[in-house]
């Protein structure tokens, strides 16, 4: 963080996140000498950097200009048996491979407050996105009977979009603060693995979409009793597009 001989803040935020998930599951039953095994992994890091300008923010007009940039290594490899019926120890069902993943997301940012009254305030953001996220690999799942089947992770998903923010806040008296506002939030789309006819070669199968949120919403926070109660109520509109979830199939 650097202040420059305008009052002008240069502000840099740097980020480093590294971990490992080793995942293991069993299934059996003894009576029938079957069971489920799954031994996976991944080892990932995350590098983030922000750099922003920040103005005065004496005045009745602030502003803040900014970029950001994230960098995501998921690789992630598989191994899983099953000897239910009807497979056995002997002819098990087997999923063995590799799926890495990367994500590269950047963008570009600005917000303006106007404090053209003694009340009120407007607020208004922009946000440019951008997003690109490649995968390679492939699992082999060997059926007993049948050729193998490979599903692919080869393929990338690239995809911008332009979000932002418009408010207004009003503080008729002090520690009384009225808002509301519109916003609209964006989640990248991503790869979607599906079944390739050989080792590698892509699958096809359609990315998953981008998500949008349209965002609406107004409230009041107040104190009271000379501050000795704080006071908050709001409500709020939300309306997704493709809204994306994770499941989990045991």
């Amino acid at each position: 963080r650097y202040t420059l001989p305008d009052g002008i803040v240069l502000r840099s935020m740097s980020g480093e996140h590294e971990w490992t998930q080793d995942v293991i599951a069993l299934t059996s039953d003894d009576s029938a000498r079957a069971g489920y095994s799954l031994d996976g992994g991944t080892s990932q890091t995350i590098l983030s950097e922000e750099i922003d300008l920040l103005s005065p923010t004496t005045g009745k007009l602030n502003w803040v200009l900014g970029g950001s940039w994230l960098y995501r290594d998921v690789p992630w490899n598989s191994a899983s048996y099953n000897t239910f019926p009807p497979y056995s120890e002997a002819t098990p069902e087997t999923v063995i491979g590799s799926i890495p993943l990367w994500q590269r997301q950047a963008g570009v940012f600005g917000q303006v407050n106007w404090q053209f009254t003694n009340t009120l305030q407007f607020q208004l953001g922009v946000r440019g996105n951008w997003a690109n996220n490649p995968g390679i690999g492939y699992l082999t799942i060997q059926i007993p009977g049948i050729p193998p089947l490979y599903v692919s992770n080869v393929s990338t998903f690239k995809g911008d979009a332009l979000t932002g923010k418009v408010g207004l806040n009003w503080t008729p008296i002090a520690g009384q603060y009225f808002y509301a506002f519109a916003a609209r939030g964006y989640k990248p789309g991503t790869i979607n693995p599906g079944i390739s006819a050989t080792p590698g070669s892509p699958s096809g199968s359609p990315d998953s979409k981008p998500e949008y949120l349209n965002d609406y919403e107004i409230g009041w926070k107040g104190r009271l009793a000379g501050g000795r109660i704080l006071t908050q109520l709001g409500g709020y509109w939300d309306d997704y597009q493709n809204m994306q979830q994770n499941i989990f199939y045991p």
